[in-house]
């Protein structure tokens, strides 16, 4: 089993995005509009064998003490649970500083919090993908 972290376009990850975050949502809805065609938005794939297997995206969008965001985290249900989200947060913070914070959603709680993530406030709802919490890994 070969596993490699590499930079990407963003259209290399929709694909991903789609079958992991927009189930149920039309094609398309994986895409996001004036943060993966800019030039400071880091996009990371996750590949095994050559294959896509996981992604993240994070953009300069300060908050507080942190510079970057997370957005379209995914990896698929077959390889969930052996760390390769963690590593890609971690390849990603060991080659940018600043902190990161998300939208995480509740259903990944447990995850983002193994990974240093501390929760902020009260849930919130982002429709139509359901409850989140603000989270942030400094």
């Amino acid at each position: 089993m070969s596993l490699e972290i590499i930079q990407a376009e963003a259209a290399a990850l929709y694909e991903i995005r789609h079958r992991n975050l927009r189930v149920g949502q039309p094609v398309g809805t994986e895409r996001m509009p004036g943060i993966d065609e800019h030039p400071d938005t880091i996009h990371l794939l996750l590949t095994q064998n050559g294959e896509g297997i996981g992604c993240a995206t994070f953009m300069p969008e300060p908050s507080q003490d942190s510079k970057w965001r997370l957005r379209g985290m995914a990896i698929d249900e077959a390889h969930r649970r052996q760390g390769h989200g963690e590593r890609l947060i971690d390849y990603f913070l060991n080659t940018e500083s600043g902190g990161v914070w998300c939208n995480a959603r509740t259903s990944a709680l447990k995850f983002y919090q193994h990974c240093g993530f501390v929760a902020e406030g009260e849930e919130f709802d982002i429709y139509p993908i359901g409850p989140h919490f603000i989270m942030r890994r400094k």
